[in-house]
């Protein structure tokens, strides 16, 4: 399953397990172990986590200004 992964601050730099650096606006990767340890670690972030949540919020405001009408 591959995810996508951007560092978490864009001033930080995030080795991959080839030593090469991440890309600062993200890159699909394979989900291993690693890259999972690199998210709970707080690293990096999911892009289409953090994209999802975004919608989601602003699915929200748009709902609840409907409401207040």
């Amino acid at each position: 399953m591959m995810i996508t992964v951007k560092p978490k601050k864009e001033d930080v730099l995030v080795r991959k397990p080839d030593g090469t650096h991440l890309d600062k606006k993200g890159e699909k990767v394979k989900r291993t172990a690693f890259w999972v340890r690199r998210i709970n670690d707080g690293d990096v972030i999911r892009v289409e986590a953090e994209e999802h949540k975004a919608k989601e919020a602003k699915a929200k405001a748009s709902t609840k200004d409907k409401g207040d009408k």
